[in-house]
């Protein structure tokens, strides 16, 4: 298993978050984390890596079909929280995710696009939240051409 690593970049382009990813074609899992780096640090990519496949292997965050991940969640937590509003039933979703390190794909999204946009709605650093909008955007006016 070979594993891939991206950088996020702040809005002056200065690196500030490695996300290192995996893929094992016999159990086709994808799974991920990533390393941020501290405002008072500068950035260095070899470490970033390290940090970001180190937490990778003790501590990886799984990224699963959406209907996959709502079966996990609804087998979890029976029909208890059908009861609840919606607003309190999606925060408890989300926060059931972040628990259990599961991330949904999206549909019709790449994995690691859904990955970043997860991380955009995770409680992850806003450092990194906002280095993900960037290249979300990014990807947006390059796939419509605006750039």
């Amino acid at each position: 298993m070979t594993t891939k690593f991206m950088f996020l970049r702040d809005a002056k382009r200065n690196p500030v978050a490695c996300i290192a990813t995996n893929f094992d074609k016999e159990t086709n899992k994808f799974t991920y984390q990533y390393s941020v780096v501290h405002s008072d640090d500068q950035f260095d990519k070899e470490r970033g890596r390290q940090i970001a496949e180190g937490r990778l292997r003790s501590n990886p965050i799984l990224l699963v079909d959406s209907e996959d991940a709502d079966q996990q969640y609804a087998g979890s937590v029976g029909s208890v929280l059908s009861k609840l509003s919606p607003s309190v039933s999606s925060i408890l979703k989300k926060s059931y995710f972040q628990d259990n390190h599961i991330c949904p794909k999206l549909p019709e999204k790449s994995n690691m696009e859904s990955i970043v946009r997860n991380l955009i709605n995770s409680s992850s650093p806003t450092k990194l939240k906002n280095a993900a909008k960037l290249w979300i955007d990014h990807k947006e006016k390059t796939r419509f051409g605006i750039e």
